[in-house]
């Protein structure tokens, strides 16, 4: 399992991400802080604090390529 910080920080952001990962094979978890939520669930990501940053948990290793060039412009 691999990390990448990012930053979610607007609505619009959320969106974005949401309609990337949800096309994406394998599992994603987001971290902030002791939270942890799926990161293919838009109601889950509507639970964070979009001021604070958030760790994407990518579980298949092989996936961490195509996640750093989807969300680069996300990148905390």
């Amino acid at each position: 399992m691999k990390s990448y910080k990012l930053n979610l920080n607007s609505v619009e952001k959320v969106k974005t991400f949401f309609n990337s990962i949800a096309k994406m094979k394998g599992n994603f978890d987001i971290e902030q802080g002791h939270k942890y939520i799926d990161a293919k669930s838009l109601m889950g990501l509507f639970t964070l604090d979009l001021k604070k940053p958030v760790v994407l948990q990518i579980h298949d290793d092989e996936q961490y390529s195509t996640v750093v060039k989807s969300f680069k412009d996300f990148a905390a």
